[in-house]
């Protein structure tokens, strides 16, 4: 039997995916950021130490400090990824709860349904049994 919090319970579960969609790409956008800043991290690591002029030398420590600039830049974004997982996660925990709670009244709802269908189909029986017993009550007393 479909009722009202079917839908419900359907429009829920949507939101509740489209969460989990949107939790999936944090994820994945964490996971980049995550590759960038160790990317970055290795640039900065080698070794700038040139043979030559000093012009040679501010050459290779401007470029050092731009690999430092961009490691500083993704670390910032790695951050700001790992704050929107720990946002969308929360969602998701919000929204799946959501679904969970409606889901369950909806159970609720359906056995309490089953029930009052089961009381009155029981009363038709009761009711259907006495007056078969009536009947063979007054057959016993006229015959």
């Amino acid at each position: 039997m479909r009722n009202r919090l079917a839908v419900v319970v359907k429009l829920k579960q949507c939101d509740e995916d489209r969460k989990l969609g949107s939790l999936a790409q944090t994820l994945q956008r964490l996971k980049a950021a995550q590759a960038a800043v160790e990317a970055e991290h290795r640039l900065t690591q080698v070794a700038h130490a040139p043979v030559g002029t000093a012009a040679d030398w501010a050459i290779s420590d401007g470029a050092h400090g731009q690999a430092l600039a961009r490691l500083k830049k993704a670390r910032q974004l790695c951050g700001a990824a790992e704050t929107e997982v720990t946002s969308a996660q929360g969602d998701y925990a919000q929204a799946r709860g959501r679904t969970e709670s409606v889901r369950r009244l909806d159970g609720i709802r359906q056995l309490e349904h089953r029930l009052e269908a089961n009381k009155r189909e029981d009363r038709s029986l009761d009711e259907l049994s006495l007056l078969g017993f009536a009947r063979r009550a007054k057959g016993k007393t006229q015959g």
